[in-house]
């Protein structure tokens, strides 16, 4: 009757073994359901260092781009950009500096485009090289108007 007894309240090893592995599996599936259950893990910022510039149309440093064809040269970052706006009454920027020779551009507001007063390339309102010696296009930027506040966000994205 003993033996009886003792394998009534008794279970095999594997058994043993099974049920720990299944109890550990059960509190490890339920830290799972629950950790992502919780808020959300905020993606980084990839445009966290991002160029960006935002120009006060009232100051008197950029009083040039009240007029139709006129331009800023601004130095933000280490980087020269100009800052025209165009016949088209558009505002644009790139690359303050010509691609070929690293000289300052100027902006020709009747033509709408780029000129480099050091070996004659000029550029479009896009960078686009029209006349060399230069070969390659001005680094373009995003502008974005604010007529409300009176600014030009200048960025790179």
């Amino acid at each position: 009757m003993k033996n009886s007894t003792l394998s009534q309240n008794t279970i095999t090893r594997d058994d043993f073994m099974r049920q720990v592995g299944l109890g550990f599996g059960a509190i490890i599936l339920t830290q799972c359901i629950s950790s992502c259950g919780g808020e959300d893990i905020p993606l980084p910022d990839t445009n966290a260092n991002a160029f960006k510039l935002v120009l006060d149309l009232a100051a008197v440093s950029n009083k040039q781009l009240e007029i139709l064809g006129g331009y800023v040269v601004v130095n933000s970052e280490g980087r020269k950009i100009i800052v025209a706006r165009t016949k088209d009454d558009t505002y644009i920027a790139v690359a303050g500096n010509c691609s070929h020779a690293n000289n300052e551009l100027t902006f020709s507001g009747t033509n709408n485009k780029f000129d480099c007063s050091l070996h004659g390339s000029t550029f479009t309102t896009t960078g686009a090289v029209i006349n060399g010696p230069a070969t390659t296009a001005l680094k373009k930027y995003i502008t974005i108007v604010d007529k409300t506040s009176k600014t030009v966000t200048i960025s790179e994205k």
